[in-house]
Order: structure tokens, then C-alpha cells, then sequence
């Protein structure tokens, strides 16, 4: 143990430099329901939520919003529907990524509401930070659907959209997959507590859409050889540990 001290003490160097990796972590997945005059929100131990999820993973539970639907007159149903991240999972973090995803489909509940939203929102995320760009993407797959039922998508960066997708709206019943070009934008300096959000919009009158929206929010920040040198010669506690570590390798020649 006493001959790796040195190298614990050069670490929390490093640690004090902000040199080792550092986790990235985030606040509460929240998903939101919204449909006319109503809007459902779903958290990680909220009643909608599948026991499990977690600040990672939200897996809906949709036995349970199906019912909600059916009983606020929505004339739809989802399956499979989910948020997810990769905050708290990774070292050396060069991204932050917020995904929803599912399928809603249409359900004759006697209802006069064909139309809702699904929102997915994650702020608080502390990596990375820097100079920062956001790809955008998304995807559906429409099947049995009448002509003009539609899907549109969103995503934003701290409550400010940053790509809307252009509206797809069906052709008929035919199995239908449009390919929607990813978006990348730059959004200038990205600071830690930043906010992701997905939106996606979808019209059903007949059959099934098969939905998903990400947000990738990459950064680069590489701390200058100069500013190194500067943080070395201006903090004194660094110096007291190299002093420690200079004194530990003498005793130990000695």
C-alpha cells in the first residue's frame, strides 16, 4: 500500500485539475401525455411508469395509460412506449443523449380525440460541456393507416427547439417508411445543467405508427497545455502534494 501512495496522491492531483474522467449525470426522465384539454405526466415511481424504470430507462406502463386515454376520449392506444439515456454510464463522457420511442395505434374508443402528443424532457445533464453541436433524428413506420394521418417531430436544447422534422402525412394503407435525414446544428457554448428534450405528434384515424425521436448533444473541450501549466503554478494545495510525493520518493531511496 505504502508504494502506491504516490500514485493515489498524483490522481487526486489530477481529480483537483479536472483531468480523470467524469461520470455524466442528469436530473428525472419526465414524460408528458398531451391531448385536448388534458396532459399526463409520467416519471420514474409514478403510476404510468413500469416498476424499474429508473433515471436511465422509463418504460410507460401502457395498461394503465390505456385505460386514461379511453376514459378522456382518445381513440388511441400505445405499446412499447419508452424514454431512455446513457447518463451516469459512461467515463470520459463526449455525449448527451435523450431517445423516446414506441408504438400508438388506433383504438375505436368511441372517442372524438384522434390526435396526441408524446414529450420526453431530461435537464440537469453535467457532460459534456464546451463547444456544442445536436443531432437530431427520427423515424416512424406507418401501417394500415387512411390517407392523412400524420406524424410530426421536435427536439430542443434548454426549452428552445432546435430541428422540427417536416410533417409526414400518410398515403393510405400501404406499409410506409420515409427516411427523414438527420439534423446537426451547432448551438455555441453548452454549460453543465443543460436540458434535452423530444417531441413527437401523431394524427391516427386507422392502424399503427411505429414512432421515435433522438437527441445527441456532443462537446468538445480540451483544456490548453498553457492553462495546465498555469493551474500547476497557481494553486498551492497541487503544490503541497507534489511536495508530498517528492518527500516520499527520497525516504524511499534512502
Amino acid at each position: 500500500m505504502k508504494k502506491h501512495r504516490g500514485l493515489f496522491l498524483a490522481f487526486g492531483l489530477l481529480g483537483l485539475l479536472g483531468l480523470l474522467p467524469q461520470a455524466a449525470n442528469a436530473g428525472t426522465i419526465t414524460m408528458t401525455i398531451s391531448f385536448t384539454g388534458h396532459t399526463i405526466t409520467i416519471q420514474p415511481g409514478s403510476s404510468f411508469a413500469q416498476t424499474g424504470s429508473s433515471n436511465t430507462q422509463l418504460t410507460v406502463n401502457t395498461t394503465a395509460l390505456n385505460n386514461t386515454l379511453k376514459t378522456d376520449g382518445v381513440n388511441l392506444s400505445v405499446s412499447g412506449l419508452n424514454a431512455s439515456t446513457q447518463n451516469g454510464s459512461l467515463v470520459y463522457p463526449t455525449s448527451g443523449l435523450l431517445t423516446e420511442g414506441g408504438t400508438v395505434a388506433f383504438a375505436d374508443n368511441k372517442g372524438s380525440i384522434d390526435t396526441i402528443t408524446i414529450s420526453t424532457v431530461l435537464s440537469g445533464f453535467t457532460a459534456p460541456t464546451g463547444n456544442g453541436t445536436i443531432d437530431s433524428s427520427t423515424t416512424l413506420n406507418m401501417q394500415q393507416t387512411n390517407k392523412g394521418d400524420s406524424q410530426s417531430s421536435s427536439t430542443s436544447y434548454n426549452s428552445a427547439t432546435v430541428t422540427t422534422f417536416p410533417t409526414y402525412s400518410s398515403t393510405g394503407p400501404t406499409n410506409q417508411t420515409p427516411s427523414f435525414t438527420p439534423v446537426m446544428k451547432g448551438v455555441g457554448t453548452v454549460s453543465s445543467g443543460y436540458e434535452l428534450d423530444n417531441s413527437a405528434t401523431i394524427k391516427l384515424t386507422a392502424g399503427q405508427d411505429q414512432f421515435s425521436v433522438a437527441t445527441q448533444l456532443t462537446a468538445q473541450s480540451v483544456p490548453e497545455p498553457t492553462s495546465i501549466v498555469l493551474m500547476l503554478t497557481s494553486m498551492p494545495l497541487p503544490l503541497v502534494v507534489m511536495g508530498l510525493i517528492r518527500r516520499r520518493r527520497r525516504a524511499v531511496a534512502a
